[in-house]
């Protein structure tokens, strides 16, 4: 694992595969098959870790907003909680692309347009 995480180390520094190869070589004495393997566990941490930073961002994100919301209600001020709504809304992508044309409009809505009482 100390390998990888000197790969990664490099990686995240831009280095290219050659200095990487020749890095492995001398500290290792490893095959560039053995590097590109451990380059290979390295992006894929790098992936890993970026997608739970992302998902924690957003969470965090929808957190504060929440807290925001909550507090405009308590406040009595409904124009707040519910623009702070509409940005949790937007943020959770449940509005279609194009925003500002006739088409931005819940999701749910769109699809609720196309069915009928006799559907349900």
């Amino acid at each position: 694992m100390l390998r990888i995480r000197a790969i990664y180390e490099l990686l995240l520094t831009d280095a290219p595969r050659g200095d990487i190869i020749r890095y492995c070589y001398e500290k290792w004495e490893v095959s560039p098959k053995t590097v590109d393997n451990y380059i290979q566990s390295a992006s894929a941490l790098i992936i890993e870790q970026a997608v739970e930073m992302q998902q924690n961002a957003l969470e965090k994100h929808l957190a504060q907003r929440a807290l925001i919301r909550h507090k405009a209600l308590k406040d009595g001020d409904k124009r707040l909680a519910f623009d702070v709504l509409r940005d949790e809304t937007k943020l959770l992508g449940l509005y279609p692309k194009g925003e500002g044309s006739s088409d931005d409009q819940p999701l749910i809505i769109k699809i609720l347009k196309g069915v009928s009482m006799t559907d349900l």
